[in-house]
């Protein structure tokens, strides 16, 4: 046993990357860009993800703006080159509308899947955030490119 787990490299397995996003939000659905960080252990099928997010909302001629921060951890299903997951984070979302702030935070579950080529790694990632804390159908789609 400990001649086999001295054959595998121990370094932890570290992404980053960025990503178009499409979210419901207090103005409707809004779009936006995001950066991604990723890390994950050797012979674990679990990684942490942070997410940051900027929106584009059209808020007509109001002055608006819209963040958001997700800290997830993903369970990957071993599957060769498609990687699928699952996931459960956190999630805050901060919105300005005419000078006016709120921030709400929850509990998001979340479905994806990333194509695992040697360095560049394209993903989808869906996340749901119960509409109790966030307003209207209450979803993230996230469509981007990892660098490993």
């Amino acid at each position: 046993m400990a001649l086999l787990a001295g054959s595998v490299p121990a370094r932890a397995q570290v992404g980053a990357g960025g990503y178009f996003v499409r979210s419901s939000d207090p103005f409707g659905e809004s779009e936006g860009v995001g950066a991604r960080l990723q890390v994950g252990a050797p012979l674990v099928p679990v990684s942490l993800v942070l997410n940051g997010e900027w929106f584009f909302p059209d808020c007509g001629t109001s002055d608006c703006s819209l963040k958001g921060l997700t800290l997830d951890a993903n369970y990957a299903l071993a599957v060769p080159l498609l990687q699928p997951y699952v996931g459960v984070g956190w999630s805050v979302q901060q919105h300005t509308l005419a000078g006016q702030t709120s921030t709400k935070r929850g509990l998001n579950l979340g479905v994806g899947i990333v194509l695992a080529l040697k360095s560049i790694r394209p993903f989808v990632d869906v996340r749901y955030r119960p509409s109790k804390v966030f307003s209207g159908n209450p979803y993230a789609l996230r469509i981007g490119l990892m660098i490993h």
